[in-house]
């Protein structure tokens, strides 16, 4: 196979990766780094140089430097140091840097060159990006626009149907874009993109800046001579100066606080998240109407958009996916690096249409392959290689630990589904042929889990019991027997303040219908009230006068699972299995409780979930075959009739009320009619150990389960068909819940050992 060669050209760096003949990907690297410097310079008898090489000899003589010569792709001639140089000369100088350093790894010339470009560039800008490529001695070279690029990417971690759309944020260190592009049989197709010259990762930096100037405003000595350098040590204080404003943005990304230095002014400012997100947000804002913008005049439905993929390094910053998140009510999928997205993808986007035009056999669905779907080329490794024995892997046999985590968002494996061996090898075969895809490649694709791992949170030191989104799938909250609740934005993961303590071991948590109230409740058989903004107990309007008692307290046991009705009433339940209504206003109960089933099975962990919309209904389970279906007006409980065979440890509503769902330890999914309080006649079975969990999405359509089979499953409520599964690798769930707002994402807890949160997309 020929070696192929991507870059992708960016206005602040360039990005480079390379596939070889084995099918492995490497990015190339300049300086020990992926990512090159886009800059150029020219000095006195230097020629051109590029990289570090150029910023350091700027230090010098700045007039020689092009720290962005992308920008200036319309100046036809620029002007550095002594002399005039054609635009296409100085990114020939880039890409000169480039292949020279492909052709020294890989030992020979690239027989296939891809570069990238900006959706929105027509025949001018692309006739001087090839005229640079030929300049460079790369020759003839395909050209792919960025966006297709970046799809093309993430589409070999999911399906993406013919029809579908992916929105693609690619907020780069210059400028942004936002593109729309459609799932054809043959690849992606842009079919709307609109950007923001001025809004970038160097215009964060900026803002970080001006925040230091705001802050040292007095010492104007200082700041007219980092703005207005003449000599090389002012010019050095004033590189070094960015220099600090883009590491404090990028440590940011990680961590709540972050140091500036500013030279000549004197000064070394602490720049916390908060503050760093106030300077940020009008730009950030700017680039999330705009999506919204392009939405719109392309006139897609959200139930068209397959997914919205963030790239670009300035994207790493938390508060980019937040807007976009709450903007679109979609969470983007985020990977570790996203700046090396649009490289890797532009060798997977020609071979897409090289899977279409292959025989019939290579894209059979059965295979977990979609007819006209994405193959999973090589390219889309990291030193993938392929293995001995990969025939024998295709045939059943678990590979070695790691080989299907080289992408460093790949989720946990699982989910495959079930083929006669030799049409896979078959399959096989053809696809290595069609479009030489390695082994270990093709492996992944056809065992991929049915939901793609977005983020993982490891910040309990004990099992985790119980997950909860806000109303409006901005939060996700998690609660714990190490006895903190932990809040976290829902499309980042990042931590929202310091972690809820003053607890017992928690059970249970839940927001109020207003999201401005968090609950939580355990082993102490009381239920707390926290502020979900800063974390702190919430004062109740009315403080309770029932002889001086505490509020939220009667309980005789510990309560596992609470719940808000619509209109802001509390209901939890015990290990008993007795129910109270309790007043979010003065924590006095309201009414008598509702009684415990007599007690069937020892263990059993009751649960709670109240109708969708109607306060006056509420499901409940306990250590008894049927859950409980009650109302509080009138006062009155009718027994679920027949369905498990042990104890019901999960319940939850379809958004409509239609149906109720059961989880039973007896290894069961059962679904009830919420009118008739019968089961349905299919039973939900497969998994090996007892249900714990279960939750249903906002759409009605999909239920998830989990227990102690370390697998969760993904159910049709119209027909109870498995339709996913995820092999968690050993560790039991103990609490699943869906976002409010996107019916393909759930959050997952562990119960047992460790402390893990994790994100999943539904394919």
């Amino acid at each position: 196979m020929l070696i192929r060669l991507g870059i992708d050209l960016g206005t602040s760096t360039t990005v480079a990766v390379l596939a070889g003949a084995d099918g492995g990907v490497r990015n190339l690297l300049f300086d020990a780094s992926p990512l090159l410097s886009s800059a150029v310079f020219a000095g006195p008898g230097s020629g051109l140089l590029t990289g570090q090489d150029a910023e350091r000899a700027a230090s010098g003589y700045p007039a020689g430097l092009e720290a962005n010569p992308k920008r200036r792709i319309d100046d036809g001639m620029v002007w550095l140091g002594d002399g005039e140089y054609a635009i296409a000369e100085l990114l020939a100088a880039v890409l000169g840097r480039v292949a020279a350093e492909a052709r020294r790894v890989s030992g020979a010339v690239p027989g296939s060159v891809i570069l990238t470009h900006p959706a929105s560039w027509q025949r001018t800008r692309l006739g001087i990006l090839t005229d640079a490529a030929e300049r460079a001695g790369l020759g003839e070279v395909g050209l792919v626009p960025e966006p297709v690029a970046a799809a093309a990417y993430f589409a070999t971690a999911g399906d993406v149907l013919p029809g579908r759309c992916l929105v693609i944020y690619d907020l780069g260190a210059g400028t942004f874009d936002v593109s729309v592009v459609r799932r054809t049989v043959e690849g992606f197709d842009v079919i709307s993109a609109a950007g923001l010259p001025d809004v970038g990762g160097l215009d964060l930096d900026a803002a970080i800046v001006a925040h230091a100037r705001s802050l040292t405003a007095e010492r104007t000595d200082g700041w007219g001579r980092l703005d207005w350098p003449r000599t090389s040590e002012d010019e050095q204080a004033r590189r070094a100066l960015w220099a600090s404003a883009r590491a404090a943005k990028e440590r940011l990304t990680r961590h709540a606080t972050a140091d500036v230095h500013v030279p000549l002014v004197g000064a070394d400012l602490h720049l916390t998240r908060e503050e760093f997100d106030r300077a940020v947000r009008p730009l950030l804002e700017r680039t999330a109407k705009l999506t919204v913008e392009v939405l719109r005049q392309t006139a897609v439905a959200p139930d068209e958009i397959g997914g919205v993929l963030l790239v670009g390094g300035a994207s790493r910053v938390p508060l980019a996916a937040t807007l976009l998140h709450r903007t679109l009510r979609i969470a983007p999928t985020i990977v570790d690096q996203p700046e090396l997205v649009v490289a890797e993808g532009s060798l997977i986007a020609p071979l897409l249409r090289t899977l279409a035009a292959a025989p019939a056999a290579a894209r059979v669905s059965a295979a977990g392959v979609t007819p006209g779907g994405p193959a999973v080329p090589a390219a889309a490794l990291v030193n993938a290689a392929e293995p001995a024995g990969a025939v024998d892997m295709l045939d059943g046999a678990t590979p070695a630990a790691g080989t299907d985590d080289a992408r460093p968002d790949a989720g946990p494996r699982g989910g495959a589904r079930a083929t006669d061996p030799r049409r896979r090898i078959a399959i096989a075969v053809v696809l290595l042929l069609a479009v030489g895809v390695g082994a270990v490649a093709l492996y992944r694709l056809l065992n991929r889990p049915d939901a793609e791992l977005v983020y993982e949170l490891r910040d309990h030191t004990s099992s985790v019991e119980s997950v909860a989104f806000s109303p409006d799938g901005t939060k996700l909250a998690s609660a714990s027997v190490d006895k903190t609740v932990r809040v976290y934005d829902a499309a980042t993961g990042r931590p929202l303040g310091a972690p809820i303590a003053g607890n017992s071991e928690v059970y249970t948590v839940a927001f109020s219908p207003n999201g401005k109230i968090i609950a939580s409740a355990g082993e102490d058989s009381r239920i707390h009230l926290w502020d979900a903004e800063t974390h702190q107990p919430w004062k109740l309007a009315k403080m309770t006068g029932a002889g001086g008692t505490a509020p939220f307290a009667g309980h005789g046991h510990r309560i596992s699972a609470v719940a808000f009705s619509s209109d802001d009433t509390v209901a939890s339940i015990d290990y008993a299995g007795e129910v109270r209504l309790w007043s979010i206003e003065n924590g006095e109960q309201i009414g008598a409780p509702f009684p415990a089933p007599p007690e069937r099975f020892a263990a059993s962990r009751p649960a709670i979930a109240f109708c969708p919309g109607d306060s006056t209904r509420f499901v409940a389970s306990g250590p008894i075959e049927e859950p409980q279906f009650w109302t509080t007006s009138p006062r009155k409980v009718t027994p679920g009739t027949g369905g498990h065979t042990g104890a019901v440890d999960g319940v939850a509503y379809t958004p409509d009320c239609r149906y109720a769902v059961s989880a039973g330890a007896d290894n069961t999914v059962r679904i009830w009619d919420a009118t008739t309080f019968h089961p349905r006649q299919m039973t939900l079975s497969g998994q090996t150990g007892g249900v714990d969990s279960v939750a249903v999405s906002r759409d009605g359509r999909t239920i998830a389960s989990g227990g102690t089979d370390s697998t969760i499953r993904l159910w049709s409520v119209e027909t109870g068909d498995q339709t996913g599964l995820i092999d968690l690798g050993g560790l039991a769930t103990g609490a699943l819940a869906f976002s409010p707002v996107d019916a393909k994402i759930f959050a997952s807890a562990n119960s047992g050992r460790g402390g893990t949160v994790r994100l999943w997309r539904i394919r």
